[in-house]
């Protein structure tokens, strides 16, 4: 019995040294590392060109992306059949899902257990 004790206790220790340690370094310790280009907070002293720039020069690059349809008429897509099922309309739920049962069967709502409402 004494081991289980032991055990357990070694175990609350350990995971309250292990989130003290995480606390210390979450609140406490400034990270070295620097951050990804695409996270850095946006600098509204520096130059706002730099950003267009960038943009524009995407936008050039997409422009010369060239989506061809050749696969569409490709045999191999061609010969791919498709089974899916039709959906069949059914009955759609209540009004207010989130009013009790009682009140939308035209009952008076239950009362609580000490009498008041």
């Amino acid at each position: 019995m004494k081991d289980h004790k032991f055990i357990l206790n070694g175990i609350i220790i350990l995971v309250v040294l292990v989130a003290a340690f995480l606390a210390y370094r979450f609140f406490y310790v400034k990270s070295d590392e620097p951050v990804p280009e695409g996270l850095n907070a946006v600098d509204f002293s520096g130059d706002a060109s730099q950003g267009t720039d960038e943009f524009i020069a995407l936008i050039n690059e997409l422009q010369s992306v060239d989506l061809t349809t050749d696969l569409f008429a490709s045999p191999a897509f061609q010969s791919l059949k498709n089974f899916s099922k039709p959906l069949i309309d059914e009955d759609k739920g209540r009004q207010n899902p989130f009013l009790p049962i009682s009140v939308m069967n035209g009952l008076p709502a239950a009362s609580s257990t000490d009498g008041s409402r």
